[in-house]
């Protein structure tokens, strides 16, 4: 699978994310497809870099029941805090945040939820 070695190189090379919590996340993405087209949504997983002043998508899923936001794949962009504060609320507090603003690498604004996976 294609997206199998996106997502363990992008991990593997941006993060410090232990060989358990890549496989974990491996196992969310491959339901990435099935979530964005339950919530008619765009879908990620973003990862704390190694330094941890940013994130990283290392997964992502366009849904097929509404228009995409995107216009191409984002897979390996960086994401910063000052555009998705919710992802970098997540990523700390291990807690949810639901319906928060953000601005996307495309420079659109979104509504945007996210949710932590916990290993």
């Amino acid at each position: 699978m294609t997206h199998t070695l996106s997502l363990n190189s992008l991990c593997r090379l941006h993060t410090n994310l232990a060989e358990v919590d890549i496989q974990k996340i491996d196992e969310v993405a491959k339901n990435l497809p099935l979530i964005a087209d339950l919530n008619r949504a765009n879908v990620f997983i973003d990862c704390l870099t190694k330094e941890g002043q940013h994130a990283v998508v290392v997964a992502e899923a366009a849904p097929e029941t509404a228009p995409s936001v995107y216009e191409r794949p984002v897979a390996g962009k960086f994401v910063y805090e000052a555009f998705e504060p919710a992802v970098f609320y997540t990523l700390r507090n291990g807690k949810p945040m639901s319906l928060n603003r953000a601005l996307t690498q495309e420079g659109k604004t979104v509504e945007q939820s996210v949710v932590p996976i916990k290993g």
